[in-house]
């Protein structure tokens, strides 16, 4: 990737500054950007990853919620969103798709422990 130039103000005569590209890290207080991201991967999380015999599905699912955790993890402590608000906002991205509530049990559970 090809790194940016920025050049300083000529009368302070400092050597150029090269501004490092933009990562997810430098992009972590733009909550517009970090809670689309928790969007979509509330909406595409397989919630019965744990039920699967295939170990490539489990981890998938597992690395899967942990990214959707952090996610929570950075809005609620770093970008002060309200937990319960946040909540309600998954909970109605994601409808019900199992007949025994497990898909809202396990959003729920994402929560527990800013409850």
């Amino acid at each position: 990737m090809k790194q940016k130039l920025v050049w300083p103000n000529i009368y302070k005569m400092e050597q150029p500054i090269i501004e490092k590209p933009k990562t997810y890290a430098t992009m972590i207080h733009d909550e517009p950007i970090i809670l689309s991201d928790l969007l979509d991967s509330v909406y595409v999380h397989d919630y019965s990853y744990m039920m699967s015999d295939d170990k490539r599905v489990w981890e998938r699912g597992k690395n899967n919620e942990r990214h959707i955790k952090d996610l929570i993890d950075i809005l609620v402590t770093q970008l002060y969103v309200k937990p319960i608000d946040l909540l309600k906002q998954l909970l109605e991205c994601r409808s019900e798709q199992h007949t025994d509530g497990l898909t809202h049990r396990v959003i729920k559970g994402w929560f527990a422990i800013y409850m």
